[in-house]
């Protein structure tokens, strides 16, 4: 079967959420016996945990966006201009700011590409914040997944407990 998953983030045991580790197990089993693609935003850092990723069984593109304030002056200046368009466009259009703020005219142009290029069987996108790219695919039967790693932790609580 042939996958594409569309992200806002790295999958990868290091990335510093539960998501992220949660499915990068997920993808190294997929992969392994079937054809996967994911496309994923990723900041400095996860391009970093990217590159340690070659051997993985899946294809990674990734689509570089900048996240968080740093030390540049000029960054600041950018990243206050582009939360403040994301916050507008969230008003204008009643989309919530949360969506807006992952609006990337490169992630479109990729998804529309890919998915002319190559036919997939199954194109997820992971959460909300992503399904804004719907719009934006050619051919395969769209999923939305959306998914709390939160609940792991207190299931097992539950399954020890005595009472």
């Amino acid at each position: 079967m042939k996958i594409l998953l569309v992200s806002p983030m790295l999958y990868h045991s290091q990335s510093g959420h539960g998501t992220g580790s949660f499915m990068a197990g997920l993808l190294h089993r997929l992969g392994k016996r079937h054809d996967v693609t994911l496309v994923a935003f990723c900041n400095k850092e996860e391009l970093a945990l990217a590159s340690t990723m070659n051997d993985a069984p899946f294809r990674l593109i990734t689509v570089p966006r900048g996240k968080g304030a740093q030390k540049n002056l000029f960054w600041r200046l950018y990243l206050v201009l582009i939360r403040l368009y994301a916050m507008l466009r969230s008003l204008l259009f009643w989309q919530p700011y949360y969506v807006s703020k992952y609006r990337h005219p490169r992630m479109a142009r990729l998804i529309t590409t890919l998915t002319t290029e190559e036919r997939f069987d199954i194109v997820q996108i992971e959460l909300a914040q992503m399904a804004q790219y719907r719009k934006f695919i050619v051919n395969g039967k769209t999923v939305l997944h959306e998914h709390d790693v939160a609940f792991r932790p207190a299931y097992r609580g539950y399954k020890n407990s005595h009472s």
